[in-house]
């Protein structure tokens, strides 16, 4: 299932005053559909632009938020075999944001390992979202999350971490080729305080495992981190 722009056509899907974008259903599970193609589109949503689910490929679109905010994202969902490739996102959340409130998040509320999961090749910048790149599994009893691949992505002007790898990571996750520029950067949110780094790897604690081969290699980091929170924030953050 497909939905793709004409070559040379200018689409435009959605509107800062809908609650989404764009977005399907499975009646009696709560979750998007799977194998969807959204390619060379402008998307625009209040709080979700457009969602995730297993075998999604989200390529080449121009997406925002500006009005964005609380426990969701401009693309949020759950699902294997997920790409996210050469996309701009821009203008995610205001400044008025919940901190759970991230561009992009993959998490998993299932008891089903979710894995191979790629985002590469896009634009994060100009964002008032917490996070640029969430993958994070919410609490005991769900499963993990493995072999991810970050790599070629260029992250800017963001005002939480740019890449937050947290709960219920294992085997292999890859970070490489990414350039950070200016993330981190701040101000608090209004509901708490968060982290402040390029990279934040956590989940220490055994009830939130982290056991993940992490390779982080061939990146680019630039005036990352909040003066104000020295102790929670920096280039790296473990």
């Amino acid at each position: 299932k497909a939905l793709i722009a004409y070559p040379g056509a200018t689409v435009i899907v959605g509107s800062s005053d809908l609650w989404r974008g764009f977005h399907n259903w499975i009646p009696g599970k709560g979750s998007a559909g799977a194998y969807w193609i959204i390619s060379q589109l402008t998307i625009m949503g209040r709080d979700n632009a457009v969602p995730c689910a297993t075998g999604f490929r989200i390529i080449g679109n121009k997406i925002s938020t500006p009005q964005g905010d609380g426990p969701t994202a401009a693309t949020y969902g759950e699902g294997s075999h997920v790409r996210i490739l050469g996309n701009e996102y821009y203008e995610c959340g205001t400044t008025a944001s919940s901190k759970l409130y991230q561009v992009i998040y993959i998490s998993n509320h299932t008891s089903a390992e979710i894995s191979d999961i790629e985002i590469a090749w896009n634009v994060i910048k100009d964002s008032n979202a917490n996070r640029a790149i969430q993958i994070y599994a919410d609490g005991p009893g769900h499963a993990d999350m493995a072999d991810i691949r970050i790599h070629d992505n260029l992250i800017a002007n963001i005002r939480g971490n740019a890449i937050n790898i947290n709960n219920h990571a294992s085997d292999k996750i890859k970070i490489y080729n990414n350039i950070f520029y200016k993330c981190a950067r701040g101000p608090d949110f209004y509901d708490g305080l968060t982290n402040y780094a390029g990279v934040y790897i956590g989940g220490g604690l055994e009830e939130y495992k982290n056991d993940a081969r992490i390779y982080l290699f061939n990146n680019i980091f630039y005036e990352c981190g909040y003066a104000r929170r020295p102790q929670d924030s920096g280039l790296l953050f473990i």
